[in-house]
């Protein structure tokens, strides 16, 4: 049953309420938040309806339901299950409340962050362009300036892993494709998260690290044979760490040739310099 969760409940319908009259929340409520962690949390959000609320409920009732105390693990699946959802169904910009809303959680729990959000939208199968553009401002703006420093590099070997990669707890040495039967395209948010990932100079990138990229690169030319910006992303990487394309220059070869841009002419003359 579902009786301890009434409270809750009741607390949505009022916020609910308030939202229609056009009042606001100042006060922090006298409820147990953490009371939808005793139950299955995809039941609980049902049960609850917080798939069809507002953002202004929505954001309210999340930042009072996921304070530091909750685990990280419990987070990360009611952020899979209620925040990750909005966040597929954009086709423009995320509003500045959903935003902030997603800025509040990463301060308090980044990681959950990175492995329901962040992570799952870099690995989402390519979908149409509507859906694409702001997946793509989400990630960057995420991991440009929302992802703790010691995060970077599992983050970075997450993405270049793939889908099936791991969260961001798990280790990378050899990810991307090597060794697989299937290497993913890199979708346009995967490629927006290694571009705000390559602007962080100290972030240091391995022979394996490259490597991947240039596999999951060949795999995703015809998703990128006229744009400049993936070209532009792969003469960074060759001209900031020439020593370790050395292993994989063919595969990184294959994919440029494939490319119908200056850019990717540029990256080649460097490439082969």
């Amino acid at each position: 049953g579902y009786d301890d969760l009434g409270e809750l409940k009741s607390f949505i319908e009022k916020e609910v309420s308030k939202g229609a009259a056009g009042a606001s929340s100042q006060e922090i409520p006298d409820v147990d938040f953490s009371l939808i962690f005793d139950h299955s949390v995809p039941n609980a959000v049902e049960y609850l309806s917080l798939d069809s609320i507002s953002e202004e409920v929505y954001r309210l009732f999340t930042l009072h339901c996921l304070t530091d105390s909750v685990a990280t693990g419990m987070a990360t699946e009611y952020l899979r299950y209620t925040l990750l959802p909005r966040i597929l169904a954009l086709t423009k910009t995320a509003s500045r409340v959903l935003f902030s809303c997603m800025v509040a959680l990463a301060d308090v729990h980044p990681r959950s962050i990175v492995d329901a959000l962040v992570l799952p939208l870099a690995h989402a199968p390519h979908d149409a362009d509507e859906h694409a553009a702001p997946r793509k401002e989400i990630i960057h703006r995420l991991v440009a300036d929302h992802v703790p420093v010691d995060m970077e590099a599992a983050l970075l070997r997450g993405v270049l892993a793939g889908p099936e990669s791991p969260g961001a707890e798990g280790g990378h040495e050899g990810v991307g494709g090597i060794g697989n039967t299937v290497v993913h395209p890199l979708s346009p948010p995967s490629v927006a998260a290694l571009k705000a990932l390559l602007a962080k100079k100290s972030l240091p990138w391995t022979h394996a690290d490259v490597r991947a990229l240039a596999v999951r690169a060949q795999a995703s030319h015809s998703l990128y044979r006229k744009d400049s910006k993936f070209a532009a992303l792969l003469f960074t990487i060759i001209s900031r760490f020439p020593e370790e394309c050395g292993e994989c220059k063919d595969i990184l070869r294959a994919a440029l040739l494939q490319c119908e841009t200056a850019m990717a002419k540029s990256a080649l003359r460097k490439l082969d310099r």
